[in-house]
């Protein structure tokens, strides 16, 4: 079987990532106009995420154990992107934009599926998945922009532009020829440690107090800080302009210094989202902004290194899957969480429970990974051109 080229391949899953990172990092940013719009509770915008969580865990899952044609499920998934970005524009109540989130979700679950599979073909697979991942945090340096479309044209106006974005990026991707996979179904069985198991479970608690408070800086920002949609989306450009700088950072940690970082990366993260929320001017709120998204993104990368490390060999792709899995399943639970949380105690009960959740992945991870030896790394994993 021919492989792709790097560039032939790298490229339409950049684009893919971009539209991904677009279609997720605005939710904050529409939250408050679209929980406005339909008159619901602004804790209930939380559930935007939520059902766009739900349709890509699901699609991440299904498709990324199966063998899959590449390029047809990353055209199909950038095709369901831009179709329910218009539809969540149009839709005439938040049920029906709830259901067109879900379908949003779904796509990019499929979509990230097809990437992932292109840019594990080949050798140097941790470069070229790390500068895939950089894609999501570079992407959100474009949140400024959606936050000042949002507050001079509305809500309806960024999903019609994100819509058109992803069009875009299915034209990007066209031209690149099929792909196929011949690996088979991937047995689960095979992929799991003791490391790994419990580093799933340190991952879930993280991406749960990640998610708590995230949801809801759009409405902080707009709420205690007094500032309006255009400062949402200047606060998740510098969050994207933080995390960019932390991946490069993460990616420069050597194999034996990749369980301090993340318990470093952890405190980090616990620390800042205390000082977002007790915050109450707007340099400050940028600076707890960074802050977070630089502790965030660097927790992110090594946890993926040390997620790798800790599964069999057997299957790249089911490795790249099932680091991603426990994430989406802790983000999905951070924003039901938010809900609830939010409403008991408004912005600073999401902060402490943050940090709360905080301290158990610090344990969790310390559980998983302490006494590593270097033979796992994934950076020794054999390039198998005859069934991956």
């Amino acid at each position: 079987m021919a492989y792709p080229t790097r560039s032939a391949s790298l490229l339409p899953a950049l684009a893919a990532y971009g539209a991904l990172t677009l279609t997720f990092d605005v939710v904050p940013i529409l939250v408050p106009s679209t929980a406005e719009g339909y008159g619901v509770a602004l804790s209930s915008g939380a559930w935007l995420y939520v059902m766009t969580d739900l349709g890509f865990g699901i699609a991440a899952f299904w498709y990324g154990i199966r063998s899959i044609r590449r390029r047809r499920l990353l055209l199909l998934g950038l095709g369901g992107v831009a179709l329910a970005n218009l539809a969540t524009a149009g839709a005439p109540d938040f049920l029906t934009h709830l259901a067109a989130r879900t379908l949003a979700g779904f796509a990019m679950g499929a979509m990230v599926a097809g990437a992932m599979a292109l840019v594990v073909d080949g050798d140097n697979i941790p470069k070229r998945v790390g500068t895939l991942t950089s894609m999501m945090p570079a992407a959100s340096l474009l949140m400024p922009v959606a936050g000042w479309v949002t507050e001079a044209h509305g809500w309806r106006t960024t999903l019609i532009a994100i819509g058109g974005i992803a069009l875009l990026a299915l034209i990007i991707a066209a031209p690149m020829p099929e792909q196929q996979s011949e690996e088979g179904r991937i047995r689960l069985s095979r992929l799991f440690s003791r490391s790994a198991s419990m580093g799933i479970v340190s991952g879930v608690f993280w991406a749960l107090g990640s998610m708590i408070p995230w949801v809801f800086v759009g409405a902080y920002a707009e709420g205690p800080i007094g500032g309006n949609a255009t400062l949402s989306g200047v606060a998740i450009g510098v969050s994207g302009l933080a995390g960019f700088s932390a991946s490069l950072a993460a990616g420069r940690l050597t194999y034996r210094n990749r369980t301090m970082g993340l318990q470093l990366g952890l405190v980090g993260c616990g620390l800042s989202v205390l000082w977002l929320m007790s915050t109450r001017d707007v340099t400050s709120f940028l600076l707890s902004v960074a802050a977070w998204a630089f502790s965030h993104w660097f927790v992110f990368v090594v946890y993926h290194g040390l997620f790798s490390e800790s599964v069999s060999a057997g299957s790249r792709r089911g490795i790249l899957t099932f680091a991603a899995l426990p994430l989406q399943v802790g983000y999905g639970l951070g924003a039901i969480a938010a809900s609830f949380v939010f409403r008991a105690w408004s912005f600073a009960g999401l902060g402490w429970v943050s940090a709360a959740l905080m301290v158990v992945s610090m344990a969790g991870a310390w559980w998983a990974w302490r006494g590593r030896t270097p033979t796992a790394a994934l950076s020794s994993v054999p390039v198998d051109h005859a069934g991956s």
